[in-house]
C-alpha cells in the first residue's frame, strides 16, 4: 500500500502486470507523498521518491480450530479454508483408547466423511451455546463439567488410565485450563446466554465443531421473503379485527418469533 499526500492509505491490487505498474506509477507521480533523503549528510536533500509498505497476512488458527484438529488426528495443513464460506476437515478421526488405534468419526450412527465450519469473511465462526454458564461449586449447574485443578496437581495419577477414579477418567477427553472465578479470571465475556468465562466460550466453540452442530445463517432473499410474508400478514389482520386483538396477536407473533431464534 502507500499514502498520498494527505495521508490516505492506497492499497495495491495483486497480482502485479507491467500495465497495471505504469497505472500504479502514474497515479503515484500525480498524488503520492513524497520522502527526501540527504545521501551526504550536507543538509540538503539529494534524492526524491515514493513510499511503498509491503506486508504479508498469516491466518493464525484459534484454539478451538486446533484442538478440533488434533482431536480428529489432522493437522492444520490438512484443512480446506475459504474465506467467507468454510473450514474443511476431511476424513476425521477418533482415537479409541480401549482398541488404541484411529477410527472413523462416527456422529450420531453416520459415519463423516468431513466436517464444515461455516465462516463469514473474517474466519469468524458462530457459536452454538449449550447452555447457560457453568457453576464451579459442588452441586452448581454445569454445562460442561468442571474440575478444580489443583486435585490433578496434587496427586500424578497411575500410568493405567482403567485405574483412575472416575473424576480423574480423562482418557481420550480434552481438557481445557483456565480461570474459573470471580476476581480471579478477567475474560469474563458477554454472550447471547449472559456472562461466561473465556475458557467456557472455547468450549462451546469446540463443542460445536466436534458435534457439527452450527448455526447457519438464512440466505439474505429468505429473509426478505419472511420479512414480506409478516408485513402481509400483519396488514391483513388489522384490516380485518379490531385494533385490541390485532395488537395482541402481532405481539405474540412477535414472541413466538423471538423465543424460536432464542431457542
Amino acid at each position: 500500500e502507500w499514502n498520498d499526500k494527505n495521508r490516505k492509505r492506497y492499497e495495491i491490487k495483486l497480482p502485479l502486470t507491467e500495465e497495471s505498474l505504469k497505472d500504479l506509477h502514474k497515479e503515484m507521480q500525480s498524488k503520492a507523498m513524497i520522502k527526501s533523503v540527504d545521501t551526504d549528510n550536507d543538509g540538503i536533500p539529494d534524492e526524491d521518491h515514493f513510499v511503498l509498505y509491503i506486508y504479508q497476512d498469516y491466518f493464525i488458527p484459534a484454539i478451538t480450530l486446533s484442538l478440533a484438529a488434533n482431536y480428529f488426528n489432522k493437522t492444520l495443513d490438512d484443512l480446506e479454508v475459504r474465506m467467507g464460506e468454510y473450514i474443511r476437515i476431511p476424513d476425521p478421526q477418533v482415537f479409541n483408547v480401549k482398541e488404541g488405534a484411529w477410527e472413523p468419526y462416527i456422529l450420531n450412527g453416520k459415519t463423516m466423511n468431513e466436517i464444515r465450519i461455516p465462516i463469514n469473511e473474517r474466519g469468524e465462526m458462530l457459536i452454538n451455546f449449550m447452555g447457560k454458564r457453568s457453576n464451579a461449586s459442588r452441586g452448581g449447574y454445569q454445562t460442561y463439567p468442571v474440575r478444580g485443578y489443583s486435585a490433578y496437581a496434587k496427586a500424578t495419577p497411575e500410568e493405567d488410565p482403567s485405574k483412575w477414579p472416575p473424576t480423574r477418567a480423562v482418557g481420550n477427553k480434552i481438557l481445557m485450563v483456565g480461570a474459573f472465578a470471580q476476581g480471579m479470571a478477567d475474560d469474563e465475556k458477554t454472550t447471547p446466554i449472559g456472562m461466561m468465562y473465556g475458557i467456557e466460550i472455547h468450549a462451546n466453540a469446540l463443542n460445536t465443531i466436534i458435534m457439527n452442530n452450527f448455526i447457519k445463517e438464512l440466505p439474505v432473499l429468505l429473509n426478505y421473503i419472511i420479512l414480506l410474508v409478516l408485513i402481509m400478514l400483519f396488514s391483513l389482520i388489522t384490516s380485518r379485527m379490531n385494533t385490541g386483538w390485532s395488537f395482541l396477536i402481532i405481539i405474540l407473533t412477535i414472541f413466538l418469533m423471538f423465543m424460536y431464534n432464542c431457542f
